[in-house]
């Protein structure tokens, strides 16, 4: 068992902040050493030391001897829902509908970076062919949508995937769909994601066209999925620049997380424009 479990975070330096996150976030196999690389220790060190705090207290809270609960904070009631006994799981994963628009924005802010990494992929060029899913070069008529249905000649659906990448003249559609998740939960959230999209992407191919579809896992405190990291590998950037975009979702999603978790009293609270 780590010491880190029984320290205060106000009583910890940035330092021993990074240490304690990393540390509890390998003990529960969310990351290991080979992704906690320097680049990414200085960009946790970019953040604040209240977002750090909040961070590391995120982490441990998870742990199985707190399982789940909110030991760090003084309440036991979720103030959008009334629930009692709200989890930081609760909080930053809202279950209640009055508080969805604070997960859309998280999701938004998240989905804003990956959809800009993809657009760089494209005026490159150069992203690689894995099973025909990004041959940019190719077709020269590829598109991009962002939360919107999928073009009628391809299929009738009202479905709105995160992510289209399609071309007409290949006939080749890529669907990316991203989930914000707790990081335990992340399986899970990959399997319903593929098994609501799942009649779509047959009802694409019934109508002959090559059909990819990948989700994309980015936990609530920043720890992203090794499938994830696979997905990433067809955008065709170099490899700093996909660790760069991996450092820059953590950072996105942390910070969202923290500004959902400071204002989960507030019932109108409106999230800043992205």
């Amino acid at each position: 068992m780590s010491e880190f479990r029984w320290k205060k975070a106000s009583e910890m330096s940035p330092g021993q902040l990074i240490d304690g996150i990393l540390v509890l976030a390998k003990e529960k196999e969310w990351t290991d050493d080979k992704e906690c690389d320097l680049k990414w220790r200085q960009m946790l060190g970019s953040l604040s030391q209240e977002v750090l705090a909040f961070w590391f207290n995120r982490v441990r809270d998870t742990t199985k001897e707190n399982e789940g609960r909110v030991t760090w904070r003084s309440y036991s009631q979720c103030y959008i829902c009334k629930k009692d006994y709200s989890t930081s799981y609760h909080i930053l994963c809202y279950t209640c509908e009055p508080a969805r628009k604070r997960l859309t924005w998280r999701h938004n802010a998240v989905l804003k970076k990956i959809h800009q990494a993809i657009l760089k992929s494209k005026e490159k060029e150069s992203a690689v062919t894995v099973d025909g899913a990004f041959p940019w070069g190719e077709a020269g008529d590829w598109k991009i949508s962002i939360d919107k249905r999928m073009p009628k000649e391809i299929v009738d659906s009202k479905l709105r995937p995160d992510i289209s990448i399609y071309s007409l003249k290949a006939r080749v559609v890529n669907i990316l769909e991203l989930t914000c998740p707790f990081e335990d939960n992340r399986a899970d959230r990959k399997a319903g994601k593929t098994e609501k999209y799942q009649e779509l992407v047959e009802a694409i191919r019934k109508n002959r066209y090559t059909t990819h579809f990948k989700t994309i896992e980015v936990g609530v405190t920043g720890f992203i999925s090794r499938s994830t990291m696979k997905v990433f590998d067809q955008f065709g950037l170099e490899f700093e620049e996909k660790e760069d975009l991996r450092r820059e979702l953590s950072k996105t999603v942390v910070k969202c997380s923290h500004c959902i978790w400071e204002n989960r009293k507030k019932w109108n609270w409106q999230p800043p424009k992205i």
